[in-house]
């Protein structure tokens, strides 16, 4: 099936990408497992979990507002 990717305030009443629903499942799967990844890294001191804790939650969080709004301005249509 052909589609086309339409991008504006008028494609909000369509569908997002398959592609970006699924990037955006993964960040938000990365948002929740971050605490448990960042402290199980054993070669780091508090400190420093401390530090990328805080570096990886601020990257997820621009990723996430940024695939949040790829979801509302960008739509996939048939192109039957």
């Amino acid at each position: 099936m052909r589609t086309k990717l339409k991008f504006g305030l008028a494609e909000m009443k369509g569908y997002a990408p398959k592609w970006l629903i699924n990037t955006t499942s993964v960040v938000a799967i990365l948002l929740t497992a971050k605490h448990y990844l960042v402290q199980g890294l054993p070669s780091m001191t508090d400190e420093i979990k401390v530090i990328t804790g805080l570096w990886v939650d601020y990257v997820l969080n621009v990723i996430q507002v940024v695939l949040a709004l790829a979801v509302i301005f960008t739509s996939e249509k048939n192109a039957n």
